[in-house]
């Protein structure tokens, strides 16, 4: 119960309202406050279904508000997003139904407010915060050329691409996210429904597990300036996101003052934070424990 209990505290949920004043399979979101306790919020939606074929089903929200995320098997929303204006009618007409998301993904198109992440999200701000003004550096670093020479972030895990499209509103021209996902739907929710968009060679999606796409890097020439690993198998980051040769592979393609932050869950947290010392060295790494989320930092 103890770890259920944090493990909520750290994520925002889905729970069902039965109040009179909600439509039929309206759901409430469940929120982090500043104090760790929860509230309800404004009534969720359900949009569609994706094929439970990998073993989950994937569920697709929105609010009243213009408000979207996901779920995974569980009630735990992954990812929150807000587009722009209010949602298309048709969308909410067609919601509340367990519809395929393939059948109703022409009705509820996103233009993605990239002004803020949710408050509830706090490792995802604490991962920006810690990333952004390294690409600003960048850019004005006389020495370097990004037109020839980039920045470049390597995401695991992309969710509802919340990290990328929020960098890239701020870092400069030509920055380069590459996002790595091992479940297609993901990458179909967050491009059908939340308004993450692909760009070629800037904004990218690659379908790949997380020690397979770090290995293959490893293999390569290109570099990178950040890296951001966010992948959970349901509330567990998956082994093969833990191993000390992903941990290796990482520091290997890092640049020189490159950095990685990890989203750890807390019973997983101190010996991953152990591994990052050992790999990166002490005065390297940083550990950030918190309610909304543990991060874990080291840098070249």
């Amino acid at each position: 119960m103890l770890l259920a209990t944090l493990f909520v505290l750290q994520h925002v949920g889905l729970q069902s309202v039965t109040s009179s004043k909600a439509k039929p399979g309206a759901f409430h979101l469940r929120s982090n406050t500043r104090n760790g306790t929860l509230q309800g919020g404004v009534p969720h939606h359900k949009v569609c279904v994706y094929d439970p074929s990998a073993g989950s089903t994937i569920t697709v929200v929105i609010s009243d508000d213009n408000v979207r995320g996901f779920s995974a098997k569980t009630d735990i929303l992954q990812t929150e997003i807000k587009c722009k204006g209010q949602p298309p009618p048709a969308c909410l007409e067609a919601s509340d139904q367990g519809q395929p998301c393939a059948k109703v993904k022409g009705l509820c198109p996103c233009e993605r407010d990239t002004s803020e992440i949710a408050s509830n999200f706090d490792y995802m701000n604490r991962m920006m915060d810690e990333s952004i003004p390294l690409c600003k550096a960048a850019a004005a670093d006389p020495v370097r050329d990004l037109k020839t020479d980039p920045f470049r972030f390597l995401l695991i895990g992309l969710g509802g691409g919340t990290m990328p499209m929020y960098a890239l509103a701020r870092c400069p021209a030509g920055t380069q996210f590459e996002s790595v996902e091992l479940d297609p739907r993901v990458v179909n929710a967050a491009t059908d429904f939340l308004g993450y968009k692909v760009i070629d060679g800037i904004n990218t999606a690659e379908i790949n597990d997380c020690a397979v796409a770090v290995e293959k890097r490893v293999n390569g020439t290109a570099k990178y300036d950040v890296v951001l690993v966010d992948a959970f198998q349901e509330e567990w980051v998956p082994p093969t996101c833990l191993y000390s040769k992903f941990k290796r592979g990482i520091k290997n393609i890092l640049r020189p003052g490159g950095r990685v932050l990890q989203h750890i869950y807390f019973p997983q947290y101190d010996s991953a934070l152990g591994e990052y010392r050992t790999i990166f060295g002490d005065n390297k790494t940083k550990g950030f424990a918190s309610l909304g989320g543990n991060v874990i930092m080291a840098d070249v």
